[in-house]
């Protein structure tokens, strides 16, 4: 009775592993197809980003894409209210920051600022300007 009791405990330990490698391939390949399924979408979704965006400026064609990634994430909830509404925050936050961007860009101010930084910094970039002037002299060397 041991030995058929040691034996039943062998083959339910072998069918337990037989099982969970089972589940594991089964896990795996849920996986690589969900992978492959949210590749399709994204590359369809580029697509039609890239034929809804022709002619469009840098800056539109950014916020469409934006707002892309936001009714990507969209459809992968359930629909609902809460849902919903989530989405409709994204999309007007998202609004938003478009449009504070571009009154930060209409105060000329800023940016003569910014470039007077941007300048300075180069200009006190001492190793920069120096490995700069290396290499332009050994290239002409070279060549």
């Amino acid at each position: 009775q041991r030995k058929s009791i040691q034996s039943a405990s062998v083959q339910l330990a072998e069918w337990t592993q037989k099982a969970d490698e089972a589940v594991r391939k089964q896990r795996e390949m849920t996986d690589a197809l969900k992978e492959l399924n949210d590749a399709t979408r994204k590359y369809q979704d580029d697509a039609a980003l890239a034929r809804s965006t022709v002619g469009m400026g840098d800056r539109r064609r950014g916020l469409e894409e934006e707002k892309q990634q936001v009714e990507r994430v969209f459809s992968k909830t359930d629909g609902g209210t809460e849902a919903l509404k989530a989405r409709q925050n994204a999309l007007d936050a998202l609004n938003q920051k478009y449009k504070e961007a571009i009154l930060a860009e209409a105060d000329w101010r800023a940016g003569v600022t910014a470039g007077l930084e941007n300048w300075v910094d180069d200009a006190s970039n001492y190793a920069g300007q120096a490995a700069s002037a290396t290499q332009s002299a050994m290239g002409g060397m070279v060549d």
